[in-house]
């Protein structure tokens, strides 16, 4: 049978270079190696097939898998879920919201029974719960009680004070090079900051910036994983999801704050 490394070096033997001139030159087009580029397609792979198919194994043949057990690694390692989550997009989860106003605007707070699983800054006039609707479309989605405010007073007390973030629980669904990203901008401290390329090799990735810069744009919970602290090769802001005001303006107060790496 063809191994994923004996089809890289046919391929590279039918473009007349070595496996190693391929490689490079992948990751240099698209920032991903060959073999983590097959994986992300045989996930989405999966992830179109269980949109459609009746049953999971249905689905797991269709992407062409050899057994369900095979599609259940991939989807854990490529996804961030299991195949039954995705197969019934969410249903069976029980998310609640709530929304709090922040000096840098309002935003939608989400959580489920395991932490956080969504901060996002709201356009005016948004409704806050189509927020969650769009990743969770089958999932039971309801307003939060008083009681579960204190959650929501925390996170407006990290985008005030951002030191305020350690220890709050986190329930992020994403892909394991997302997650890596994701885990590695939480070692970050107040004040401190570094570039996409400073980024991707601190998680071992040399030369995956833009994967990692599109990691950072996927990021479900604003502030409490502070992508915002992500910045241009040459020190520039480049682009945030919420607003580069708002980016500019958790920086700001980053750097004034007692305790940031700039104090």
């Amino acid at each position: 049978a063809e191994t994923p490394e004996r089809g890289l070096a046919a391929i590279a033997e039918a473009c007349g270079v070595s496996r190693s001139t391929l490689h490079r030159g992948f990751v240099e087009a698209i920032a991903l190696s060959p073999g983590a580029y097959r994986a992300a397609l045989r996930a989405r792979r999966l992830r179109e097939a269980l949109e459609t198919a009746p049953r999971v194994i249905d689905a797991s043949e269709d992407a062409g898998f050899a057994s369900p057990s095979t599609a259940f690694a991939v989807a854990r390692e490529g996804l961030g879920v299991t195949p039954g989550t995705l197969h019934r997009g969410g249903r069976g989860l029980s998310l609640r919201w709530a929304t709090g106003a922040s000096t840098l605007g309002d935003l939608v707070v989400g959580w489920s029974g395991q932490g956080l699983c969504l901060v996002e800054f709201l356009e005016p006039g948004e409704a806050a719960e189509a927020r969650l609707r769009a990743r969770f479309p089958a999932a039971r989605i309801e307003a939060a009680g008083q009681e579960e405010q204190g959650l929501v007073d925390q996170v407006l007390a990290v985008i005030e004070h951002p030191a305020a973030g350690a220890g709050l629980p986190l329930d992020l669904q994403g892909t394991a090079f997302q997650q890596r990203v994701w885990a590695a901008l939480r070692t970050l401290v107040p004040g401190e900051r570094l570039s996409y390329t400073e980024l991707a090799e601190r998680i071992g990735r040399p030369g995956a910036q833009r994967a990692v810069a599109r990691a950072c744009g996927e990021n479900p919970v604003a502030v409490i994983v502070p992508c915002h602290r992500v910045v241009g090769a040459d020190g520039a802001l480049r682009g945030y999801r919420w607003g580069l005001e708002r980016k500019e303006a958790l920086l700001r107060r980053e750097s004034a704050e007692p305790g940031s790496v700039e104090d």
